[in-house]
């Protein structure tokens, strides 16, 4: 059996329980697309169903102007989430560093993790169902579907499937845990303590960086590797297409509060004329207000936690 496999049709790895002291255990989980597509169906019930029902009292409030209180767990999550991220960052930093991997790009994309760092990266793929709590904090704040927006559900519903599938190249696996975890946790660090101003736009260049970095090496890797990663693009195509899908639609939420805050003629990055400062900004800004952006209630209060990503 090998150490991670994930595709549509299969799905077996072995459960690394050695650097606890227990024997490691071989799993195969059945119907991987259900368990998958399932995680989407349950996010898209949650924000359908679930969380309007529960918070409606909150919703209500908020359409009457009237004061929302912030929500009790909405710190913890936050500050968890942080923590953790820390950690996982660290794992994989501490690994990469102590295995020499920084210094070569074939070891770095080719050489498998250990089996407590694989540990480390299956709970870090487990943690994409808790941050779904990102979007319940919204609506304990009165927010809606609508007003939260498309890009943020889409984020929360796919991220966990996408974890699943980039597990599969041990590039793509540790770079995870360093770059994501590394911007997740200036992100919620900010979301529970409110970084300096100064830092806002810093996390969006790296969540940017992030992106490109590690598509670039799950598109290099089966060439770079050859062998199972090669194999594994040729055999399973949609869930190697998977990575390049979902980026291309779930990553423009990087760019929101920042760029809309400082290219745009609703906020004050206006020269004394009233125009942007060059032609390529307005046109970007006018991308972020009416696309990434397009309700006020996203604008206001929501927009920096909007996608989840960056304020």
């Amino acid at each position: 059996m090998p150490p991670y496999f994930f595709s549509f049709t299969r799905f077996a790895f072995v459960l690394p329980l050695s650097p606890l002291g227990f024997p490691d255990v071989p799993l195969t989980i059945p119907y991987p697309a259900a368990l998958a597509f399932g995680s989407v169906a349950l996010y898209c019930f949650m924000i359908a169903w679930h969380w309007p029902r529960t918070y409606a009292t909150q919703r209500a409030r908020k359409a009457a102007k009237e004061p929302v209180p912030e929500p009790s767990f909405a710190f913890s999550h936050h500050a968890l989430l942080c923590f953790y991220s820390a950690f996982a960052c660290g794992a994989a930093a501490c690994h990469v560093l102590a295995a020499g991997e920084l210094s070569s790009l074939s070891a770095f994309a080719c050489a498998p993790p250990p089996p407590w760092l694989r540990l480390v990266s299956l709970t870090f793929t487990l943690s994409k169902l808790w941050e779904w709590l990102d979007t319940a904090v919204l609506f304990a704040r009165g927010g809606t579907a609508g007003g939260i927006g498309f890009l943020h559900c889409y984020h929360h519903a796919t991220t966990f499937l996408l974890f699943l599938v980039v597990m599969n190249f041990p590039g793509a696996e540790k770079s995870g845990m360093l770059l994501n975890g590394f911007v997740h946790t200036l992100m919620y660090a900010h979301y529970a303590w409110r970084l300096p101003k100064v830092l806002r736009p810093l996390i969006t260049a790296l969540q940017i960086v992030q992106l490109a970095a590690v598509t670039a090496l799950w598109a290099a890797t089966p060439g770079l590797c050859g062998g199972a990663p090669a194999a594994f693009a040729k055999a399973n195509p949609l869930a190697f297409a998977t990575p390049f899908v979902s980026g291309a639609i779930n990553h423009p939420h990087p760019f929101p509060t920042y760029p809309v805050r400082t290219f745009t003629p609703r906020h004050r990055s206006l020269n004394a004329a009233g125009t942007c400062p060059c032609l390529p900004h307005r046109l970007f800004g006018f991308f972020c207000a009416r696309v990434l952006l397009p309700s006020k209630e996203e604008q206001g209060e929501q927009g920096l936690i909007f996608a989840g990503v960056c304020g």
